[in-house]
């Protein structure tokens, strides 16, 4: 359902020569105003209008956490856009780290430490069968 929408709308955004818009749903006026939800209904029903889609309101809030988690918004801060009271609501419910963007970050934690000077890196024992720190 979503995800024909979604197809559909990069397909859209690479023929117009894109790789990206910006989002879909957005307050008019002031930004830090919430958005009504009679407001946020009609929108719905405009979208689902024009792509033949439906979906959820509730589903545009995960996608909306997901993408600012993928893109490496902190997860503190995906909770106060969602309007969460605590990080755990938005980790539990919401946002996952997806597979790919956590293996970067290491590989990206790994490759910044080798410009951190050591000061007592640890000794490699190669005596014996096992080699291991010692």
């Amino acid at each position: 359902m979503t995800t024909r929408f979604l197809r559909a709308r990069e397909k859209e955004l690479a023929d117009c020569g894109l790789l990206e818009a910006k989002p879909l749903v957005f307050p008019e006026g002031n930004p830090s105003k919430p958005v009504s939800k009679n407001t946020m209904q009609l929108w719905k029903s405009e979208v689902e209008s024009i792509s033949g889609t439906r979906f959820t309101v509730h589903g545009l809030r995960r996608t909306y956490g997901q993408n600012l988690l993928n893109r490496g918004v902190q997860l503190a801060t995906v909770s106060l856009m969602l309007g969460h009271n605590s990080t755990l609501t938005t980790e539990k419910h919401y946002c996952r780290k997806d597979p790919d963007s956590a293996r970067l970050e290491v590989v990206n934690a790994f490759a910044e430490s080798r410009n951190v000077p050591k000061v007592n890196p640890p000794v490699i024992e190669t005596k014996g069968t096992l080699p291991g720190y010692a």
